[in-house]
């Protein structure tokens, strides 16, 4: 199978959905970790377990990171990209509300080229 599951509730909030992820989390492309509409100001033990589960269970693991339309700080959101990776071992990230517009996607590209040459963002 090759879903990508934006599974936005929180563990403790509905941990049967998350059992079964974890259950199924092999037959995925991958999961995307969205603590706090990023990965929050402290890293969440509830995340971090789940997060541990579902690598157990051979999951890819993308920490959700929002752009705001291409016009958020690049330094902002590599920090996020880092964030991820150290506190829920997040292979990559899932860039959401990237540029809507043409003109934009220069700026993209090299919010992306940077995230994988400073080796945060390998599956961005």
């Amino acid at each position: 199978m090759n879903l990508l599951i934006p599974l936005y509730v929180h563990p403790a909030e509905d941990p049967g959905a998350w059992h079964r992820l974890i259950r199924s989390a092999a037959g995925t492309y991958g999961v995307v970790l969205n603590p706090a509409n990023g990965p929050g100001e402290a890293p969440d033990p509830a995340f971090a377990a789940a997060a541990s589960a579902l690598r157990a269970a051979g999951a890819r693991l993308l920490g959700y990171v929002d752009t705001d339309y291409g016009i958020r700080d690049a330094t902002e959101v590599a920090d996020e990209v880092r964030r991820h990776r150290e506190w829920y071992a997040a292979d990559g990230c899932f860039l959401d509300r990237v540029t809507a517009t043409a003109d934009g996607l220069s700026a993209c590209r090299r919010l992306v080229r940077a995230l994988r040459r400073q080796g945060r963002g390998r599956s961005c």
